[in-house]
């Protein structure tokens, strides 16, 4: 609250230009990537539907650490500040899931990511993955180049191991090809003994009923640099850059339209534009605008 009047939380919109809100819950990472020495991160909870929630709490399931950690509250919904433990500094990394707990109906549920800077466990910016099945209600799942998960190839990778939930040794090597609904769940790809002191990430991969074009369409325009205002939370950047957006199942987590990367810090190649530099420009246009695309006016 500034001067009596209270400021209005970063508003969502559904298409680049801003036009319409986009109502839900979402979980916002600011450095979703962190180094053994650096500091501290923030996770923010917002509310976009305009339900005010009575309670939200933040829980981390690491994988190989579990812990609750604290929340805390101000004009820019629900947060969680992620800072440098003493010991045990590997605890920071993992997935975190935020519970918005209304006074009546149920509870909503949104996740999001920390991971550590290693060039051994590079997912490529990968924090999610959605698939979905060929034929309503089977479980092989549509033929896509995108139906794999895993780290990008280094002399070490010899020695990763690949977990889902408490599963062990589901994969050797870099990648997993995903064939079935059945593979859904949180991986955990880790560095042999090296995973206990926090060498590890994990990617969720999510299963849809049936396939969504609309909606992967949708995602795709769902954060306009323009209209979330990421100036507006603390530290931010006007152009929504080393933000991850985390919206839930079917949507997963994407950086910011124009960002790409492992912490959405990196510009569009010449071609691309969009959520994780997904779209791609027209031919003829290959120097469109990345974060609005062709169609900026």
């Amino acid at each position: 609250m500034v001067g009596g009047s209270i400021i209005p939380p970063p508003r969502f919109a559904i298409n680049a230009n801003g036009h319409a809100p986009a109502k839900g819950e979402v979980v916002i990472v600011n450095s979703p990537v962190l180094g053994r020495a650096e500091n501290i991160a923030y996770l923010y909870a917002i509310h976009t539907s305009g339900i005010e929630s009575d309670v939200v709490e933040f829980s981390k399931q690491g994988g190989l650490v579990s812990q609750t950690v604290k929340t805390g509250d101000d004009l820019f919904g629900y947060y969680l500040s992620v800072g440098l433990p003493n010991r045990h500094r590997g605890t920071r990394y993992g997935t975190y899931t935020a519970q918005y707990i209304p006074g009546d109906g149920p509870v909503i549920t949104r996740y999001g990511f920390i991971k550590p800077k290693t060039s051994v466990l590079d997912t490529r910016g990968v924090y999610t993955r959605t698939v979905w099945p060929a034929v309503p209600g089977g479980t092989r799942l549509a033929s896509s180049p995108d139906n794999y998960i895993g780290v990008r190839w280094s002399p070490g990778c010899r020695s990763i191991q690949w977990c889902k939930g408490k599963q062990r040794n589901v994969n050797t090597g870099p990648r997993l090809q995903l064939t079935s609904t059945d593979d859904a769940g949180c991986y955990t790809i880790r560095r042999g003994k090296r995973g206990a002191r926090g060498w590890f990430v994990q990617i969720k991969v999510i299963a849809a009923k049936v396939d969504i074009p609309k909606s992967r369409d949708f995602v795709l325009a769902v954060v306009g640099a323009s209209a979330l205002r990421c100036g507006d939370l603390p530290g931010g950047n006007p152009k929504c850059r080393g933000y991850l957006f985390c919206m839930g199942d079917l949507y997963g987590c994407k950086c910011a339209s124009g960002w790409w990367g492992n912490n959405c810090d990196r510009p569009c190649p010449k071609g691309k534009w969009g959520v994780d530099c997904s779209q791609r420009c027209p031919d003829r246009q290959l120097d469109c605008d990345r974060f609005f695309g062709p169609d900026k006016n």
